[in-house]
């Protein structure tokens, strides 16, 4: 898996940051999957934080409609959570997330190290 930050103290796997036009023509930036995670067909795309065990966020598709799972990895479009120290892009079933497929992830390095 890849790593890119666009700011310090983040650390992404398998995500990369995208600008992306919003209606009004200014730029917000949004992260993505990297690659092509191959995973076996039948399951969705959806955000985790595995800090609470809880859904985390949805996709946004454009600037203005966003959903909670997605079917294709190129979908998986999202700003990350305000206060989240960590969120996992998981692909398998919502409702059995632990046997879900962790496939990307953004983390804030704790504040004693330098990521």
């Amino acid at each position: 898996m890849t790593s890119h930050a666009l700011a310090a103290g983040i650390e992404l796997s398998n995500l990369k940051w995208v600008a992306m036009r919003t209606m009004s023509g200014s730029v917000t930036w949004m992260l993505r999957i990297d690659h092509d995670p191959h995973v076996e067909p039948g399951g969705v795309y959806f955000l985790w934080n595995p800090d609470t065990s809880s859904r985390a966020g949805n996709f946004a598709i454009g600037d203005d409609v966003r959903i909670d799972t997605v079917t294709r990895w190129k979908g998986a479009i999202f700003a990350p959570t305000p206060g989240a120290d960590h969120i996992e892009v998981r692909y398998g079933q919502v409702d059995a997330p632990g046997e879900a497929v962790i496939v990307a992830s953004i983390a804030r390095c704790p504040s004693h190290l330098i990521c």
